[in-house]
């Protein structure tokens, strides 16, 4: 007996038919997991091999990719006439619904590389796949693991799962060898933490496919893997619970639970935004044909990644106004934090509103002004720049005293004369001009347009400072943080002038504030003092100091900077580098948080009593 439609509830199951419910979903469950695992294998087998056997031929893999891709699109059919409201199915899960829409329109749009619908099959085979691994992740934010542990086996599992499609053959150009599985780590976590050292040249040895699986890799760790969960979570019209609140703040710079889901919409908006308009800017720098490499450079430069597809880097262009203008201007932008871009678009928005209101006489509008954060991150970044460039002219006028080049401790005429004409022939405002970019990059970026090892050891010494830095909380840079070092500049400003309280723009900061700051000072510095050491003892007599302590700060500040370190190292000394680039990448702090999740606040107090100090 068939019930009747139920006006703007739609249709519903039969109530004979609801016990087979948990049943059939069970199956469904399965049925994705089999299509999945094998319509992924049947593109891993396709682009990740030169040769494949003739069992393994192309058209029998696109016939396994067009049955998962049909499972996998039968899948949310039935799950959609399985629920109670079909209706309200569709408005819940309608990203789902819209991703064949979606992936048909990729392949019309790539139909240069290949049959529209085979390419909209693998594409929606990866977007079906993408958006089941999505809600896992998501019930997994949901489960109740503190927030650190949560970012820090994120962090592991993606570095797991880049280091999978680097080891494949493809990931090489054909003719060069593949990966080792130490290489293909390095690799990973480097992109992964967005530092930029690498053991292969990405442009000479990688192949497209593998360029790309490290683009990806530099997007999510420079966007935040907790973005793309939360993403879908709002697209879905769904609201946080406090656990996936707690999780994303802490990811975020803890914003006020109502702005989670604004903050994490405007951090997707501003960052395709901001790379998109950077895509433009730097197209005419690479030959037709080459978007990709405007693509891949862009999304570096704002994710401070460092990564390049030139051997030399950015020194072969230095001349051209997009890398002294654009590239410094991305990371900058990728640089500050997105709490405080959000904080610099809303009072922006809202001085043209109050502008207009004076003129206009428009009522209900108000001046917002920045907040605290903004400010300070402002006048630090601004500090750090103008001292930077300075700094570095002042210790490198024109060419320094000699560099080190190998283990002779001196230059011969060849080589002193190639060290004139990278630094000392330039005439004073190219040296600015360079100065400039080389003290925005070195706080986290790693793009150089000038051969570091041919500066002095002064300006060396200068840019591991800035590189202890970094960049600003909440952002896609490393280091010790912009807020970090200007809380230590006021406490000892405060002190000196016998301030009991530490004051900025007409603010105090909080002694729970001052001691997370300095905790996170002694912690930072601890990872570069041990990875020094470390490295050292690794790389053997050998290895000259300024060289390992360089590499040292450049992966612990995720920055990507060397003196040709990188290429030296030994089995031993990568993975001291890994460590070093993955704790960098996620936070002293916040590991150690991680670490210390399960112990709980003494709630007792000794007795206090004084020490002699200085």
């Amino acid at each position: 007996m068939q019930e009747r439609p139920n006006g703007a509830a739609g249709y519903t199951i039969m109530p004979s038919h609801r016990q087979y419910r948990p049943r059939v979903q069970a199956w469904l469950d399965v049925s994705v997991v089999v299509a999945g695992v094998l319509g992924v294998a049947a593109l891993l087998l396709e682009y990740g091999f030169y040769h494949l056997p003739t069992w393994l031929s192309p058209p029998r893999l696109l016939v396994v990719q067009y049955v998962a891709a049909c499972c996998l699109l039968a899948e949310r059919v039935f799950r959609c006439l399985l629920a109670e409201d079909c209706r309200a199915h569709l408005r819940r899960y309608w990203v789902d619904g819209a991703l064949p829409i979606i992936a048909v329109l990729a392949g019309f749009a790539l139909r240069s590389y290949g049959p529209p619908l085979v390419l909209a099959s693998k594409c929606y085979i990866l977007a079906a796949m993408f958006a089941s691994g999505v809600r896992g992740y998501l019930r997994a934010i949901g489960s109740g693991i503190h927030p650190p542990r949560l970012l820090v086996g994120s962090f592991a599992f993606c570095i797991l799962f880049g280091t999978g499609l680097l080891l494949l053959p493809r990931a090489t150009c054909e003719g060069e060898p593949a990966l080792q599985l130490d290489d293909a780590i390095f690799t990973a976590t480097s992109a992964t933490c967005v530092t930029g050292l690498i053991v292969r040249d990405t442009g000479e040895q990688f192949s497209r496919f593998g360029q790309t699986v490290i683009l990806c890799l530099i997007q999510a760790g420079g966007l935040g893997i907790m973005i793309f969960g939360t993403l879908f979570i709002v697209l879905g019209g769904r609201s946080l619970d406090l656990r996936q609140t707690a999780a994303v703040g802490e990811s975020i710079g803890e914003p006020p639970p109502g702005q989670i889901s604004r903050m994490v919409k405007f951090i997707v908006l501003s960052t395709l935004g901001i790379e998109a308009v950077g895509v433009i800017l730097l197209r005419p720098l690479w030959p037709a044909g080459s978007a990709f490499a405007a693509v891949f450079h862009s999304v570096s430069a704002f994710c401070n990644a460092g990564f390049a597809l030139q051997s030399d880097n950015f020194t072969s262009m230095r001349d051209s106004w997009q890398v002294l203008a654009v590239v410094p201007l991305l990371i900058i932008l990728g640089g500050l934090g997105f709490p405080v871009l959000m904080d610099i678009a809303r009072g922006t928005v809202s001085g043209v509103r109050y502008s207009l209101r004076r003129h206009r006489q428009v009522i209900g509008v108000g001046r917002v002004r920045w907040r605290l954060q903004t400010k300070i991150v402002l006048a630090t970044s601004l500090l750090l720049v103008v001292l930077g460039t300075a700094g570095l002219v002042a210790v490198e006028p024109g060419g320094s005293p000699r560099a080190r080049i190998g283990s002779a401790g001196h230059l011969s005429d060849q080589q002193a004369a190639q060290r004139r004409s990278d630094w000392q022939a330039m005439p004073l405002p190219g040296r600015i001009y360079h100065a400039y970019f080389q003290a925005v990059t070195a706080r986290t970026a790693g793009f150089n347009t000038i051969n570091l090892d041919h500066l002095s050891g002064a300006g060396k010494l200068w840019i591991i400072l800035l590189m202890l830095i970094g960049g600003s909380p909440a952002s896609t840079a490393g280091g010790m943080k912009t807020v970090t070092f200007a809380i230590l500049v006021m406490t000892v400003w405060a002190t000196l002038r016998r301030r009991e309280q530490v004051e900025a723009f007409g603010r105090s900061l909080p002694a729970n504030l001052l001691r997370r700051a300095m905790t996170l000072a002694v912690l930072y510095f601890a990872l570069v003092a041990v990875t020094t050491l470390a490295l050292s003892i690794a790389q053997g007599p050998r290895a000259q100091f300024m060289d390992v302590l360089f590499e040292s700060a450049s992966a612990c500040g995720t920055v990507g900077l060397s003196l040709g370190e990188t290429a030296r190292l030994t089995v031993a000394g990568k993975f001291i580098i890994i460590g070093a680039m993955f704790i960098g990448g996620i936070g002293p702090l916040t590991l150690l948080m991680g670490l210390t999740a399960g112990s709980q606040p003494g709630r007792y107090r000794y007795p206090q009593e004084n020490l002699i100090i200085g």
